[in-house]
């Protein structure tokens, strides 16, 4: 498996209606205290390889209201289907598109030793996924998050 991340910070600017990098310079230093010029700004977000500083990352996140997965556009490059289709169900499904996949089960019931096999194999994949992916996200409706 190979991963490849691609700079997506004018993607996410313009997906927040900021067309400019002096606007987005003057939004930071006002709106989050986080100084930087636009020449510096502008350097990061068309670098194919950026190295964002942390303070800049914390800033760009809480200005345009996105986690920092959304500064990068992820490839995955020869990986096994089983173990894209796990991820993209655990990937949070933020606005640039990741897609849930679900494959219907058939109704045959497998033995007890089948069943065995698939639960050991499932347990060492997950621990595997777990350490590269990180934990499982759920998602909260609005509904749920308003609820008293």
């Amino acid at each position: 498996m190979k991963i490849k991340l691609k700079n997506n910070l004018r993607v996410l600017m313009e997906s927040r209606g900021v067309t400019a990098w002096n606007v987005l310079s003057e939004r930071l230093a006002k709106n989050q205290g986080f100084e930087m010029n636009r020449t510096s700004i502008s350097r990061h977000g068309n670098k194919a390889n950026p190295a964002y500083p942390l303070d800049f990352i914390e800033a760009i996140c809480n200005e345009l209201q996105c986690l920092p997965d959304a500064l990068f556009h992820i490839d995955i490059e020869d990986a096994e289907e089983r173990f894209l289709e796990d991820a993209q169900s655990r990937i949070m499904p933020f606005e640039f598109g990741q897609v849930r996949l679900r494959k219907v089960r058939s109704e045959r019931t497998p033995d007890p030793e089948e069943k065995q096999s698939q639960v050991r194999e499932a347990n060492h994949d997950d621990s595997m996924l777990d350490e590269m992916l990180g934990p499982k996200v759920t998602h909260l409706s609005k509904a749920k998050l308003t609820k008293k």
